[in-house]
């Protein structure tokens, strides 16, 4: 499994998975297969999954991988001035 390159997904991403994982591994499982079909990758992510089941699940945990990381924005200055 190759990392993506990025500390973050984009926020919608982020809220997005969160919100199909509430909904269990038969909405995960049907997701990727309208992506697949729809993209004509359905052999490239059959693969990726291979790839991330090699991952134990509590390891995962153990590093923090199961999380979303914490977004931090910068405010302006005087805007925390103006408080």
């Amino acid at each position: 499994m190759k990392p993506s390159g990025r500390n973050q997904l984009p926020f919608r991403t982020q809220r997005g998975a969160a919100h199909l994982h509430r909904f269990g591994e038969r909405a995960i499982a049907e997701f990727l297969a309208e992506i697949g079909h729809e993209c004509g990758c359905t052999d490239a992510i059959t693969d990726r999954l291979g790839a991330w089941r090699a991952i134990e699940a509590e390891t995962l945990r153990r590093v923090g991988g199961d999380r979303q990381p914490v977004q931090l924005r910068l405010v302006p200055r005087d805007v925390m001035e103006a408080r």
